[in-house]
């Protein structure tokens, strides 16, 4: 009778964590949060069409602070300036752009501090630095003509009483 409980128990534990395993990977795969953000943005001031693509990133203020961007409307140039500046800040992070005097946007530079990084670049620093945990980290974003130049990570991790920082790209290769 004691074997025969002991065995209903460990069945009923193993099939409780199997269940938990599908629903995390089910979870990984989608991110509802990101789907109201389009993947690139084209506007049209007249004449002039320029292209920003927008990150589908994990964090909700990089998601935020970039539609805020997208939905922001750029004012008629006066002629003082043939650049017009455009900063946008949250509580994690900052957008600075730059536009031309037609209104065409030139570049897009982002920097965010302590977002919730993607599951492809902690799997990685998990992988290739095992024990290490990570304390603080800085994401850069940045698009030049509607070309993304910069979409990496620089993380600092810590262990025991060594702390290093890393670079690790979108891609979740660690820069060597």
């Amino acid at each position: 009778m004691k074997t025969f409980i002991i065995t209903l128990l460990l069945v009923s534990f193993t099939n409780a964590t199997y269940s938990q395993d599908i629903m995390l990977t089910d979870f990984e795969n989608r991110n509802p949060e990101t789907e109201g953000l389009p993947g690139m943005v084209i506007k049209t001031n007249g004449k002039v069409s320029y292209v920003y693509l927008t990150d589908k990133h994990p964090d909700a203020a990089v998601r935020e602070l970039q539609k805020k961007f997208v939905e922001y409307s750029i004012p008629k140039n006066n002629g003082e300036n043939p650049i017009y500046r455009l900063n946008l800040e949250n509580k994690k992070g900052t957008i600075l752009a730059f536009y031309s005097e037609d209104q065409k946007l030139i570049s897009v530079d982002e920097k965010y501090k302590n977002v919730k990084l993607p599951n492809i670049v902690m799997h990685s620093i998990l992988k290739e630095l095992p024990g290490w945990v990570v304390t603080e980290d800085t994401y850069f974003y940045s698009q030049k003509n509607g070309v993304v130049t910069k979409k990496q990570y620089k993380i600092k991790i810590e262990k025991e009483n060594e702390t290093r920082t890393i670079v690790v790209y979108a891609d979740g290769q660690i820069k060597k």
